[in-house]
């Protein structure tokens, strides 16, 4: 949880409020669900909020061994000062989801493929965005 107060440095701007709650829990089964929310006192686009689901953690050093997640997010362009989620854009706003798979082919090797499909939160808006990442981690 947390709340945070932004001012102008000249004092020609009302300050902003930012308000986040959140959660993760660990259910059964290595199945680890997260909820988030957050809303600023903007007037308008001004909400915010992620559900996921993440199944099991890879190991490093464990070869073969693999975890996956699904979240699905909206995050209004004033919603947050700057979202820690890459399913974000302050200026359009972004909602969709995000789809995860993570590998260890060797030792201290994490093969990660990601996909993100988001539009913007505005109904006239015809912002879209969507990218694939393929990225190795190599750990020491």
């Amino acid at each position: 949880m947390s709340y945070t107060k932004v001012f102008a440095g000249d004092g020609s701007v009302t300050g902003r409020n930012y308000f986040e709650y959140g959660f993760d829990t660990m259910l059964k089964n290595q199945i680890l669900l997260t909820a988030a929310y957050a809303k600023s006192t903007y007037e308008t686009d001004n909400i915010g909020w992620v559900l996921g689901v993440h199944y099991k953690f890879a190991d490093i050093m464990k070869v073969g061994d693999y975890d996956c997640w699904v979240n699905i997010t909206r995050n209004d362009a004033n919603a947050s000062i700057a979202s820690s989620f890459d399913a974000n854009d302050g200026y359009h706003g972004a909602r969709g989801y995000e789809i995860g798979y993570e590998f260890i082919p060797a030792k201290r090797i994490l093969f990660t493929l990601r996909y993100i499909d988001m539009k913007a939160t505005r109904a006239d808006d015809p912002w879209t965005d969507k990218w694939y990442r393929a990225q190795f981690m190599i750990f020491m």
